[in-house]
């Protein structure tokens, strides 16, 4: 049986002396896991795929405030 993850992460870039938001954005990723009839191999599965879905939002978030940040960085 094959399970989809669905992840979505919102994220806010403040100023630090002001707390003024100058960076609002969402990323929203899919992953998959193919799971079995045994306990063990399936929840290894899942566990790798929550990994996988948590490792790609991160690299999307970094992605998005890199791209973004010229116009407020500095």
């Amino acid at each position: 049986t094959r399970t989809n993850l669905i992840g979505t992460a919102a994220f806010t870039v403040r100023r630090k002396d002001t707390q003024a938001i100058v960076f609002e954005d969402s990323v929203r990723n899919i992953t998959a896991f193919g799971s079995t009839s045994e306990t063990y191999p399936s929840s290894v599965a899942e566990r790798d795929a929550n990994v996988r879905l948590a490792k790609a939002l991160a690299n999307q978030i970094a992605q998005r405030i890199a791209i973004s940040s010229n116009g407020w960085a500095g």
